[in-house]
């Protein structure tokens, strides 16, 4: 049996799905491809600086208007890379309240909202250069409805620089990609 003959390419246009990200995530000449060359089938896909997508993904979160649910608090949560109890502990409120949060048994007062967000803006900044903070917006913010799907926020997300494919080293940045009005 003969090895098949492998190439690599960038994707121009990747959707994460089945990824544990609640949101439609789109990622554009940025994804990785092994193609086997005989059949034309994806043989594996890459995604490079994952950790540093994640972080862009959750500072755009904290930029947008619509309110955070639960789902959105556990997926900022799990970026941070932190315990339920020690975010709790974080931000100053019971951990019964955290999991009321995040199993949507009670909603984020505004105030507690904004001061979240700004937390994990803090935290996340250094690893998403790319992406541009502005405190101000965020402490000013007309928060509104979060839709029933969260599938239905969208991000597309491109590479700002690319990495070097030999040693798989990447010191890229992740930025959002503006969409066409």
């Amino acid at each position: 049996m003969m090895n098949a003959t492998v190439k690599e390419t960038i994707l121009d246009q990747h959707d994460l799905d089945d990824s544990g990200i609640p949101y439609r995530i789109t990622l554009q000449n940025a994804v990785i491809a092994e193609i086997d060359e005989e059949s034309g089938e994806i043989v594996s896909t890459e995604i490079p600086a994952f950790d540093s997508l994640m972080a862009s993904i959750a500072l755009r979160r904290c930029h947008r208007a619509e309110k955070l649910c639960g789902e959105d608090l556990r997926f900022l949560r799990r970026v941070l890379g932190i315990t339920a109890k020690d975010f709790a502990h974080e931000i100053n409120i019971e951990v019964a309240t955290l999991s009321r949060w995040e199993t949507a048994r009670q909603t984020i007062g505004e105030a507690q909202e904004r001061l979240i967000r700004l937390f994990i803006v803090e935290i996340l900044k250094d690893q998403a250069p790319a992406i541009p903070i502005d405190r101000k917006c965020i402490m000013q913010i007309g928060l509104k409805a979060t839709p029933a799907d969260l599938k239905a926020l969208n991000f597309d997300f491109s590479l700002r620089c690319f990495l070097d494919r030999a040693s798989r080293h990447s010191e890229e940045n992740w930025a959002e990609v503006p969409h066409a009005a």
